[in-house]
C-alpha cells in the first residue's frame, strides 16, 4: 500500500500541489499547510485523502477528481463482473462438452 504523509510543524506546502505519476498512491495526508489548490486527478488508486486545515479555494477540482475516481472504480467493477460471467459461461460449456463426449474406457 502506497502512503504519503507530509506533515511538519512548519507549514511548508503552499500554493498549489499537483501529483503526477503517483498511480499506486492509496493514502495522502497533507493537512495543516497553506495549499490553495490540490490536483490528485492522476492518483487513480487514491482511497484516503486528508487535506484539512489548508486554504483550498476551489473544492470543485477535488470533487471532479473524486467523481473521476468513482467512475473508474465502477468501470473496474463492471469489467470484473463481465469476466466472472465469461468464466461461468466457459465452465458451463466445458461441462456440457464433457457430458456429450464420452471416452470409452481402455
Amino acid at each position: 500500500m502506497a502512503r504519503a504523509v507530509y506533515s511538519q510543524k512548519k507549514k511548508n506546502l503552499t500554493s498549489s500541489l499537483k501529483l503526477e505519476g503517483f498511480v499506486n498512491l492509496r493514502t495522502l495526508i497533507v493537512s495543516s499547510h497553506e495549499l490553495t489548490r490540490l490536483d490528485v486527478s492522476e492518483c487513480k488508486n487514491l482511497r484516503e485523502l486528508d487535506c484539512s486545515d489548508n486554504d483550498l479555494n476551489d473544492l470543485k477540482e477535488l470533487a471532479n477528481s473524486k467523481e473521476t475516481l468513482a467512475e473508474e472504480r465502477k468501470n473496474h467493477e463492471k469489467s470484473a463482473d463481465i469476466m466472472q460471467s465469461f468464466i461461468e459461461q466457459l465452465t458451463d460449456e466445458k461441462s456440457k462438452l464433457e457430458t456429450q463426449i464420452q471416452i470409452p474406457p481402455k
